[in-house]
């Protein structure tokens, strides 16, 4: 699928049979290691998809929410939608995420959320633990690191006084909790926030081509939420 226009036939097209790893079981139960590097990789789409989930919900007991429940149809859901459209659709502007709220909410109706509110976040967050205030570049020739990228520019290169400074990697828990950090502070952070959603799922699906590439990896994240309680929320 290239488009929101073919959401009826792509939603009518997934795989009820397909093993979800955002389960009920895993998202309550999977153990995510502090320690664990998350090797852009190498990704373990369970512990990925866990972290996120538990990151959120913690930030949710600190500021006095009940915690979201993990709903099945919601995974689903956010499942066919990370893996058909194409990454740009998930920039986090209030254009996207206003049109894929609208196009969601038919898919999800027939797909049988039976809640009257159901919102989504997006983004495309990094799955390295870079800082975006700066710059970076590829250095072909490092054989030291694993993902050869570093702050800076190549210029530095040519400074054998110079040791450019590599960019980490996330541990699972550090991603989780970044980026639920991130989500929370920005301008889509009101679905976090507010009491009218009781249900969420969340997908984080890696960028294939950012992986094997020369630029940062980064990945397609889509929360989904369902609630009872109806309440106008803009993002504008």
């Amino acid at each position: 699928m290239t488009g929101y226009s073919q959401s009826k036939s792509f939603v009518k097209s997934y795989d009820s049979t397909f093993h979800f790893y955002t389960n009920q079981i895993l998202v309550k139960e999977k153990e995510v290691d502090g320690n664990e590097v998350l090797d852009p990789h190498n990704i373990d789409q369970e512990k990925l998809n866990a972290s996120l989930f538990k990151a959120l919900n913690e930030l949710r007991s600190k500021n006095r929410r009940l915690e979201f429940n993990y709903d099945t149809t919601l995974d689903r859901l956010a499942y066919v939608y990370i893996l058909n459209l194409n990454y740009h659709k998930f920039k986090p502007t209030a254009k996207s995420q206003n049109r894929m709220n609208k196009y969601l909410y038919l898919s999800g109706k027939r797909m049988g959320v039976n809640e009257g509110l159901i919102a989504v976040m997006i983004d495309i967050p990094y799955l390295l633990n870079y800082d975006e205030k700066r710059e970076y570049f590829y250095n072909s020739t490092d054989t030291k690191t694993e993902y050869h990228l570093f702050y800076g520019n190549r210029s530095q290169l040519k400074d054998s006084a110079l040791t450019p400074e590599p960019i980490a990697p996330f541990t699972y828990e550090e991603f989780g909790k970044d980026l639920s950090l991130w989500l929370y502070r920005s301008r889509q952070g009101k679905l976090l926030r507010t009491r009218s959603y009781s249900n969420m799922a969340c997908w984080v699906l890696p960028i294939e081509k950012t992986i094997t590439g020369k630029r940062i990896p980064r990945a397609k994240m889509i929360i989904v939420f369902s609630g009872k309680r109806l309440q106008q929320l803009s993002f504008r």
